[in-house]
């Protein structure tokens, strides 16, 4: 399993530009590099989620390439994630900023609104899983993994968190949009409601719901101050990229996170680094763009193989032949990213557009 990160980063060098000594790429807010971020981190995220059935199964991790796997997916955590929601906020800030007042208006029908109609077909075909393979459901938990609050066993904490995101960002903005400075203060109210978010989700969740949220609002700060920061941060690349790092490390060694505010504000220096990374370097592979510009189903319909996989003989597939069952998984995953287009909802400004508004 360890030949999909091997993979993953062949697939990086593969087309990889390299700005030349003090220059650096203007579009590395591009769609393309965005969706090649993406592309690279659901890899990640695939991983992820098929060891958590290979190590269910009963799989012995006592290899050296294993143990180098689980050393990476335990040092990465939730950072895996933490660009798709950057990218998220970031691009939620440019449509605003280019579209103004019927774009903020318009977000309840146009994004919020499709965005849980999709993820509630996807909850119809776990569902339908479930009821093949006869797992024990109840109504109340049908109805709560249509709100994204509960699972049948899909990935639904973050369309929970992404979904309820998107309306503090319209809340905050229909709310100030006739005050002065309206925009700073949509931001702070975002800011605050985000607090909120956490406390809640802290009281009820386990911390993966919350440990990541800010860096969808770091993005947002990035698009609104971006004429500010990028020439900073181009000015002073190095100091910068290095005061980052060694932030992430200083957060890794800090054990103590209350309500994970640590482990947020590690996600936005981890957020800050990449988007450093990619001002200096280009990833232009069409494989990782097409797995970033199908980021929805590729993350919500994914584990539908896994769980079939493993339950059709207790697990004893799994254990016995992982590398079969992570290469069905993942081919799996590649045929419903193609045949998601046949019933994704629309309108709805999909996540692959909406996180490079330069080209929107």
């Amino acid at each position: 399993m360890i030949l999909f990160y091997i993979g993953i980063i062949l697939l990086c060098f593969y087309g990889m530009k390299t700005a030349a000594p003090g220059r650096f790429h203007d579009d590395f807010l591009s769609k393309d590099q965005c969706n090649a971020i993406k592309g690279f981190f659901i890899v990640f995220v695939f991983i992820r989620h098929v060891l958590q059935y290979v190590r269910k199964s009963g799989y012995d991790f006592s290899s050296a390439p294993d143990t180098i796997l689980s050393l990476v997916d335990r040092e990465l955590d939730q950072l895996i994630v933490v660009m798709f929601l950057f990218y998220s906020g970031y691009g939620i800030m440019e449509s605003i900023k280019k579209k103004g007042l019927p774009y903020i208006k318009g977000m309840p029908l146009k994004r919020i609104l499709p965005t849980i109609l999709n993820f509630d077909i996807a909850v119809l075909f776990f569902l339908a899983t479930a009821i093949i393979l006869d797992t024990d459901i109840t109504i109340t938990q049908v109805l709560l993994s249509l709100t994204g609050w509960d699972s049948l066993g899909n990935s639904n904490w973050y369309i929970f968190a992404i979904v309820i995101l998107y309306f503090i960002t319209w809340l905050s903005f229909f709310l100030t949009n006739k005050q002065k400075n309206s925009s700073r203060n949509a931001l702070a109210m975002s800011i605050g409601l985000c607090f909120v978010l956490l406390f809640v989700l802290y009281l009820h969740k386990e911390t993966f719901w919350y440990n990541t949220l800010f860096a969808y609002i770091s993005g947002t700060l990035v698009s609104f101050h971006q004429s500010k920061l990028i020439p900073l941060f181009k000015k002073y690349f190095w100091p910068f990229f290095a005061l980052f790092l060694i932030l992430i490390i200083l957060c890794k060694l800090v054990h103590h996170d209350f309500m994970c505010l640590k482990f947020n504000i590690m996600s936005i220096t981890f957020a800050f680094t990449i988007m450093l990374f990619t001002m200096k370097v280009k990833i232009q592979n069409n494989i990782l763009i097409w797995l970033g510009s199908h980021l929805f189903p590729l993350y919500i319909y994914q584990r539908i193989v896994m769980i079939v996989l493993y339950n059709m003989d207790d697990g004893l597939f799994v254990k016995n032949h992982p590398i079969a069952f992570v290469s069905l998984s993942f081919a799996t995953m590649i045929v419903w990213g193609f045949l998601f287009k046949y019933w994704d909802i629309s309108p709805r400004l999909s996540p692959q557009k909406s996180q490079t508004q330069k080209n929107t």
